[in-house]
Order: structure tokens, then C-alpha cells, then sequence
């Protein structure tokens, strides 16, 4: 219970000290596999249940931060938050939000081509976040009728058809403490895809995929200079799956699924 009202929790998750719980009510599905809820932190030790931001947010993406002292999110107003789970003290990440720019999170075209909505990463030491930002205010709306109720509701979602211009997308690492951000991709004039990201130390590698969806590139970038290595290239005369068969190792190397 939470001031006296009971509620169903839909999924939980643990910090990796074990300590806290993050709980998860209220579940909304978004697209094919993105959701939004109401969630709660519930400390182990003091047994104490607090709900995280505002009473009715609805938020996206929500994880610890490595160290687990934080917690992060994207809102409705498609912004990236953070909460220190010491001082409960949210602050905003980013300030651009809107209907048409995304920060943290993938619109539509990610989620059903690729499978990917979570659009940021924690660094392991938990000081900097790497994010995407799409903006769809280039593409297409496509509108389409959700039948499934006793009247039909109107949908909208930028939805780029074959040849049409896909988002543009920016990419940025966020110091934690200053919020200030850092540039390290924004070419729109470059066609490409970015489905998939990850840390490795200081650096970022990136899933670069071209068009056609036959040639893909992990790209990696420095945190400091942001300078652009190409690791490893991959092609088909067909296309390339996209899959999560990345680790990368405590020296630094990493296992590839080819």
C-alpha cells in the first residue's frame, strides 16, 4: 500500500547492491514493446516506499545508475531526468522535448524496425550519460484507425516509407554533475541507422547500419575528444540482423556474434 491505496505492481527490478527495489504500477503499452508507468523505489533497509517524480508521471526508460545512488528516466514531455535516491532531488537532464524531439528514447521507426526504444546508456562510473536524440519533425505522418474498441480511435506516428526521409539523429554524452553535454555525432545529411549502444570504459560504441540495412560498422567514440574509430565491419549481400550479442570484457576487448 501507498497512503492507504493498494496497488497492483506489474514488475520490479533490484540495485546492484540489492538494497532497493524499483516497483513498477500501472503499465502502459506504448508501441510493439515500449511501455510507460508509475513507479515506486522501496528501500530494503528502512523500509521505506517513495513514489519517483510526480504523482501521475508516466515514464519511460527507467533505470538505476550503475553505482545505484540514482535513478534515471525519460517523462512525457520526452526530456531525460535523473533522481538522486539519497537527497530525492530530480533534476532535468535535457530541455528540448517535444513531439517531434526525443531525448532518450526511439520513436517508431526504431521500435518496429530494430526492436530498440531505450535510447541512453549509464557510463559504468555512473558521472556521464550517452544518448540519442531523433528528431521526426522531417518525416511523414502516417494515420491509421485502432478498430479494437466499440468506436475506433485515430492514430498518428511518423512513419517514414521507402525512399521518404528518415529522423535525424543526434548524439550527445551528458556530465551527471553540471549538465552540461557534449556533442559527438550530428550529421543529418548522413543516412544512416544507430539501433544499438554500449560502453566500453571511457568510450561509446555505436551500431552504425546503412540504409539499405547490408552494411554495418561499430563505431566507437572518445568521451573526451570524440574522435571516431571504426572497430569492425560487417556486410551481406542480403541484410544484417541486428542482435545484442556484444560483451564487452574487463580488459577492454569484447565477444562478437559475426
Amino acid at each position: 500500500k501507498y497512503n492507504n491505496e493498494s496497488f497492483h505492481i506489474s514488475s520490479f527490478s533490484f540495485n546492484k547492491t540489492g538494497t532497493k527495489l524499483l516497483l513498477l504500477i500501472n503499465r502502459a503499452k506504448k508501441w510493439r514493446h515500449s511501455y510507460s508507468g508509475n513507479y515506486f523505489i522501496y528501500d530494503l533497509l528502512t523500509e521505506e516506499l517513495i513514489q519517483v517524480s510526480d504523482k501521475d508521471s508516466y515514464l519511460l526508460n527507467v533505470k538505476f545508475s550503475p553505482d545505484g545512488k540514482k535513478l534515471s528516466y525519460v517523462k512525457e514531455d520526452n526530456n531525460l531526468y535523473i533522481i538522486d535516491l539519497i537527497t530525492q532531488r530530480e533534476k532535468q537532464l535535457t530541455r528540448d522535448g517535444s513531439d517531434t524531439i526525443l531525448n532518450g528514447h526511439f520513436g517508431w521507426l526504431y521500435e518496429e524496425e530494430f526492436g530498440g526504444y531505450d535510447a541512453y546508456r549509464w557510463s559504468p562510473d555512473s558521472k556521464y550519460i550517452f544518448f540519442f536524440k531523433e528528431d521526426q519533425s522531417n518525416v511523414k505522418q502516417f494515420y491509421w484507425l485502432d478498430e479494437r474498441a466499440q468506436y475506433p480511435n485515430l492514430n498518428i506516428v511518423y512513419y517514414p516509407k521507402v525512399g521518404e526521409d528518415n529522423p535525424k539523429i543526434k548524439m550527445g554524452i551528458i556530465n551527471v554533475r553540471n549538465r552540461r553535454i557534449k556533442w559527438i555525432y550530428n550529421e543529418p545529411d548522413e543516412d544512416l541507422y544507430f539501433p544499438r549502444a554500449l560502453w566500453q570504459d571511457d568510450k561509446i560504441i555505436v551500431f552504425n547500419l546503412n540504409r539499405r540495412q547490408n552494411q554495418l560498422d561499430l563505431v566507437r567514440f572518445g568521451l573526451r575528444n570524440g574522435k571516431r574509430e571504426i572497430l569492425l565491419t560487417e556486410r551481406d549481400s542480403c541484410w544484417i540482423d541486428i542482435h545484442d550479442n556484444m560483451r564487452v570484457l574487463k580488459d577492454g576487448s569484447f565477444i562478437w556474434t559475426s
